[in-house]
């Protein structure tokens, strides 16, 4: 894993609503869109890495 994904570490769902909606770890989603600030980031990229891809 390059430097580019590393701050965006799989998110950790922690409730599935009845509805298939998912709630994710205030952590990692914290991380992951401080992640998508940084200048030159590929926003896809993180994308499939934060959801396992």
């Amino acid at each position: 894993m390059d430097d580019e994904s590393e701050p965006a570490k799989q998110l950790r769902v922690t409730f599935v609503h009845p509805n298939g909606r998912r709630e994710f770890e205030p952590v990692s989603k914290k991380r992951l869109i401080l992640s998508c600030l940084v200048p030159g980031v590929s926003i896809s990229r993180l994308a499939l890495v934060s959801l396992g891809s």
